[in-house]
């Protein structure tokens, strides 16, 4: 009779299997520190480098954001301002943020 078998080798008889890499971080090494988190959800705006005023681009974005979480826009600045949860850039003596006629953030003199 015939017998006919598989010609593979069993490896793992003939080799050890290499041990798993560890998951355990190694005590003799310091564990790193973890990263805090951004409270602030929109960044600043940046300083416009021809006028030295900040850029509004960024303020008119979270201005949008802030009239689709409402579902109308502000009475004033102020109120957006007040309850919108961002930074807003200090201007220069003599100008202050107000929101134009189409509903837009702009920096107007005082």
């Amino acid at each position: 009779m015939l017998a006919v078998g598989c010609n593979k080798k069993n490896q793992s008889a003939e080799t050890p299997a290499a041990p798993p890499p560890s998951t355990q971080p190694d005590a003799s090494q310091p564990a790193p520190a973890a990263q805090p988190t951004a409270v602030n959800p929109a960044p600043a705006a940046a300083a416009n480098t021809t006028n030295g005023l900040p850029d509004v681009r960024p303020l008119n974005g979270a201005l949008m954001e802030w009239v689709m979480q409402n579902q109308r826009r502000p009475a004033s600045f102020e109120e957006f301002a007040a309850s919108a949860n961002i930074r807003i850039p200090p201007l220069p003596p003599g100008k202050k943020y107000t929101l134009n006629g189409r509903g837009l953030i702009s920096i107007v003199d005082r």
